[in-house]
This record gives structure tokens, sequence and C-alpha cells, in this order.
């Protein structure tokens, strides 16, 4: 591997090894820790007003959207999918069918291997995966 390879850059300073990686004391980070060390520095705040519509723009354009509400709810599958979430003994709230709905169009129109619910403690979580495994139940 070469030595290019191994090297990390943070801001204009190259370092090539842990000895040169600047330490308390050092005049690198003197200045209160901002950063001053390594070239120039910006808030959080300034960068986002700077360059979040940029970096929105390029996020969506990587990434874009699996699932629209808007659009989806006219297609066949979104239809069957909530007749089968609706028929449960307990209805999800539509946020809750909503990510149900996002969650199997990944698994199996998308054919990916696993999707990740992430949100606040007393959300409904296990409840829109049970959701989302009787609405593939029934329809897979």
């Amino acid at each position: 591997m070469s030595e290019v390879a191994n090297m990390d850059v943070v801001g204009d300073a190259t370092l090539n090894s842990e000895a040169d990686i600047p330490q308390e004391g050092d005049d690198a980070l003197e200045g209160g820790g901002d950063g001053e060390g390594f070239g120039e520095s910006m808030k959080l705040t300034e960068f986002i007003d700077e360059f979040g519509d940029g970096l929105l723009s390029q996020v969506k354009s990587q990434n874009p959207a699996i699932y629209d509400p808007e659009l989806d709810e006219g297609t066949p599958e979104y239809q069957r999918r909530k007749a089968i979430m609706f028929g449960l003994k307990r209805q999800p709230f539509k946020a809750q069918a909503d990510a149900v709905q996002a969650s199997v169009k990944l698994l199996v129109d998308h054919n990916q291997h696993a999707v990740v619910i992430n949100a606040e403690m007393g959300t409904g979580k296990t409840m829109m995966a049970i959701c989302a495994a009787a609405a593939m139940q029934a329809t897979h």
C-alpha cells in the first residue's frame, strides 16, 4: 500500500501518523480549540446556511425517495396492503401506515433484504413491524 493511501487529510494539514496529530498544548490547538490550526473554520449554522440547499439537492439526486404517499396511493399494491392493515384488530395511524407501506415497498417491490424503522420510544415500531409482516404474508 502506498504512503499516500495511508494519509488522512484534515483541513490544510496532512497527517501521516499519530505523531503528526496535534495534541493538547500544541500551537495548532491554541486559540480555544476552534480549529484555527487546520485552516478556515465555520460554525455549523453558517455552513448549513451557505451550503444547505446544495447539499439537500445532492442528497435527493443520489438517494431518490422510494415511497411517496401521494403518488403511491393510486397503485393496486398500495390498496391491497392498506386493506390488509385495516383488517387487523388494531389499525395503524396514518404515519405508521405510511412507514409500513414504505417498508414493504422497499422489501418486496425493490427486493431489498432489510429495512430499518428508526423512531422514538412509544411510536409503534413493533406495531409497524407486525403490520409489515401481515402485509407481506398475505401478498407473498
